[in-house]
């Protein structure tokens, strides 16, 4: 089941449940809440949350430069086979 963020439209607190992608929509219940914030924060106050959409970020080298094989380099074959040639 996917992973699903949900905003509070009253204090911006952010939580994260696991849900069926048909139920990602639809309201959010008590047991939800309490499970995700805790018994004592939820239980002081009603909350309403919409989902969020979710984003992530990958982390890379952009810039780096890789060197790539050369046909024949060392005996072997551009596609890194040091075997021999693959007639690429």
């Amino acid at each position: 089941m996917p992973l699903y963020e949900y905003t509070c439209q009253e204090t911006g607190a952010t939580i994260e449940l696991i849900r069926p992608m048909a139920d990602a929509d639809k309201p959010l219940t008590q047991a939800e809440i309490t499970a995700a914030m805790g018994a004592d924060s939820a239980s002081r106050k009603k909350y309403r949350f919409v989902r969020r959409l979710s984003t992530f970020q990958a982390k890379s080298d952009a810039g780096a430069r890789v060197p790539l094989p050369t046909p024949g380099m060392d005996g072997g074959c551009g596609c890194g086979n040091p075997n021999g040639p693959c007639n690429l």
